[in-house]
């Protein structure tokens, strides 16, 4: 009956009339397009208007299976089930209560994400940069991640993580890896292989691996 109803009221818009089954079923997708482009344009409208200027958060990255396959952990005194990850920032921009919980009897690695709220769970994290604290009487893997307190503001003098954190600060994650081995070469090469792995993270200013490098400069010329 509602398709004998649509294709009267099709009818009394566009003329027709005394239609064949084929041209019924011309009318019955006529209306399917009308009423798809109906909620599309209803779906857009949660957008508008967009006030800011998206090009300002284009990243450019390197997805390569190839290097994620190459990535081991081999050689390397680390136990890769004790990433964990916390907050970066809190709301008002100062560092989140998750740093706290961060070791400090050790070095290790951290690496900053944007995480993007739960849209869709567990999609939608993107990471932008990866680093090291080695363990010495001055240096430790907490300390060296409140470090980058200074890269969210007006002294900073990283521009890449103060873009980073001005842009994104609430939903950064910081991830991190404890490293007890007293072995800081150990923290330095588990650094550069995962800088290679992610053929250098958009925040990251070098990268290492020989191999990579020449792979990424050729991609850029």
């Amino acid at each position: 009956m509602q398709n004998v109803l649509d294709r009267k009221g099709y009818n009394q818009v566009f003329g027709g009339h005394n239609n064949t089954e084929e041209d019924a079923c011309g009318i019955d997708k006529a209306i399917k397009e009308i009423i798809k482009e109906k909620v599309w344009v209803k779906i857009m409208d949660i957008f508008d208007p967009i006030s800011d200027d998206l090009s300002k958060y284009q990243v450019k990255t390197v997805l390569s299976p190839e290097l994620w396959e190459k990535f081991n952990y081999r050689g390397i005194n680390a136990d890769y089930t004790k990433w964990a990850k916390g907050k970066m920032f809190d709301t008002t921009g100062n560092l989140h209560t998750d740093v706290n919980g961060i070791p400090s009897d050790c070095g290790g690695i951290y690496a900053y994400a944007i995480v993007t709220p739960d849209i869709i769970p567990d999609c939608g994290i993107y990471l932008m940069y990866v680093g090291k604290a080695s363990k010495t009487d001055t240096e430790n893997l907490r300390a060296r991640v409140k470090q980058y307190k200074k890269q969210a503001g007006s002294k900073h003098n990283r521009t890449r993580l103060y873009s980073l954190f001005s842009k994104w600060g609430k939903y950064i994650y910081v991830y991190y890896l404890p490293m007890d081995s007293a072995n800081n070469e150990e923290i330095f090469e588990l650094e550069t292989r995962l800088i290679g792995a992610f053929g250098k993270p958009p925040c990251n200013k070098d990268v290492r691996s020989k191999a990579v490098k020449d792979a990424i400069d050729l991609m850029m010329s």
